[in-house]
């Protein structure tokens, strides 16, 4: 009987064990802060619309991965960035597009010991 119950339980012994050797996952948030003098759009691939409040920061997409090792470009779903306005009748036209991820524009920031993010702060002189 012990027999089975320490075959039942060697699985879950040692999955503790090997897990504590792994690097921990660090996660890091890629945001956009608005320091522009109009409310931008950023359209995700389903296209949803959310607005980047004047002032106002939007996460965007997050990573994860062992140490600092996440940076904007290595995200294979963010290898562009596109932002837009929204004029008096509900029509958006581009002003801000970053194709492919220049990771020299973004800021990074150290939150926590497990969260990172990188920020891009976008200013009138940035907008086409």
């Amino acid at each position: 009987m012990k027999s089975y119950l320490l075959l039942f339980l060697a699985p879950y012994f040692l999955a503790t064990i090997c897990s504590e050797d792994d690097p921990p996952v660090v996660v890091t948030e890629m945001v956009v802060q608005n320091e522009t003098s109009a409310t931008l759009v950023f359209v995700t691939e389903t296209n949803n619309e959310i607005d980047i409040e004047i002032g106002g920061q939007q996460y965007i997409i997050a990573g994860q991965g062992p140490s600092d090792s996440v940076v904007p470009s290595s995200l294979e779903a963010f290898d562009s960035i596109v932002l837009f306005i929204r004029d008096a009748e509900g029509n958006l036209s581009e002003v801000y597009r970053q194709d492919p991820i220049d990771d020299s524009l973004w800021t990074f920031n150290d939150i926590g010991e497990f969260d990172k993010q990188y920020i891009l702060v976008l200013q009138d002189d940035d907008l086409n």
